[in-house]
């Protein structure tokens, strides 16, 4: 008798458990997927950027949605895995996504794009940056600058205003497609400034190796200041070993570092860290205040830059589904370039004619545990 109640209370729990079937004659939802790096080391970016794109999308839903057709949200895990990419890639492609927003690291966007441009199907990142995906007629579009912007303004800051001649650069292998093309534009732009990088040394996240052991080959050269090409768990544990070594000189960071988990991982040892980006967390204009307010309500934590871009690249095709002559991929590529400046959270961004996102940049420094804006 016990036995048969368990079982009754469990069937029970299950059923209310289950999420809530379509009712007759409610409205087909439009499916949209969502790609990311969801588990693993550098899952900090990819979380926070589906959060942001959930979140537009639930806002539209609440407004009614696409002529009373709800959107719904697909996620997949890339697992920072080429192969893992490629197989949720075309499991999204299976269930008919009429867009996907992703993926968040330039290493999985470079490693799909070939098989969305395949099926034709419409890829939005909101934060891949590389070089290599720039200038392309293709089905690959992202509202996050390439990095040529960034690495210019942080190598004319480091050269001109903090007059620093000598470098060592730290770069994460796991996302070369990332790092190395970063570290070569960046490379080019100090040493044409008439800087000089003393030491360059890779590692790769997820592997086993010693922060000691890199910081120390770093170190030997006597640099001025370092730049580290990473995510924000390694540059945080980076900048703990570099302080612990007795070095107290300038640190430095790529875009993709600027997350929580920098401060997280960094605590002192990363204040005065330098990073050039697009996301002012300090924003005060009313539309960042409002996202921010909806974002800290829905998902209890602060927006951080994937929030804010995935929010943003969420919004883009929201407007190309509304005004594009059809759902087809070219028909959304041709009218988001076509209409190319949009209104942001923060201020209007473009999306030129190849699909690539443009922002002003800005020099952000960690102060009492805070990004901070520098006025310079």
């Amino acid at each position: 008798m016990v036995q048969r109640g368990l079982i009754f209370i469990l069937s029970l729990l299950l059923i209310f458990s289950l999420p809530a079937c379509r009712q007759e004659g409610d409205p087909e939802p439009i499916r949209l997927g969502f790609v990311g790096s969801l588990s693993g080391r550098v899952s900090d970016l990819s979380v926070s950027g589906r959060d942001g794109a959930l979140l537009a999308i639930e806002q539209f839903n609440k407004e009614g949605g696409l002529e009373g057709r709800p959107l719904h949200l697909l996620t997949r895990d890339d697992g920072h895995d080429r192969e893992q990419a490629r197989e949720v890639v075309r499991e999204l492609i299976e269930k008919e996504v009429v867009g996907i927003i992703g993926h968040m690291t330039s290493s999985m966007s470079r490693a799909t794009f070939h098989l969305t441009n395949q099926e034709q199907v419409l890829m939005l990142s909101p934060t891949t940056s590389t070089s290599f995906l720039e200038g392309r007629h293709d089905f690959f579009m992202r509202v996050f600058p390439g990095h040529r912007i960034e690495t210019r303004a942080l190598a004319e800051y480091i050269y001109n205003e903090e007059g620093i001649e000598r470098l060592g650069v730290l770069y994460d292998l796991s996302n070369h497609e990332y790092t190395v093309d970063w570290y070569s534009h960046f490379r080019k732009e100090y040493t044409g400034l008439g800087g000089n990088i003393s030491a360059s040394t890779p590692f790769s996240s997820g592997t086993e190796f010693s922060y000691n052991m890199v910081v120390e080959r770093v170190l030997a050269h006597q640099p001025e200041g370092v730049v580290l090409i990473s995510g924000g768990v390694d540059a945080g544990r980076f900048a703990q070993q570099f302080r612990k070594a007795g070095y107290e000189k300038p640190l430095f960071g790529a875009a993709w570092s600027k997350t929580y988990e920098l401060i997280h991982h960094g605590g002192r040892a990363v204040e005065g860290f330098k990073i050039v980006h697009y996301f002012d967390p300090g924003a005060d204009n009313k539309e960042y205040l409002a996202f921010r307010e909806s974002y800290l309500e829905r998902f209890g934590r602060e927006p951080e830059f994937g929030s804010f871009f995935g929010y943003e690249a969420a919004r883009v095709l929201i407007w190309a589904l509304e005004n594009a002559s059809d759902w087809s991929a070219e028909s959304l590529r041709e009218a988001i370039i076509n209409h190319r400046t949009f209104s942001g959270l923060q201020g209007e961004f473009c999306i030129d004619r190849f699909g690539d996102g443009i922002m002003e940049e800005m020099i952000f420094e960690i102060r009492d545990g805070s990004f901070q804006r520098v006025d310079f």
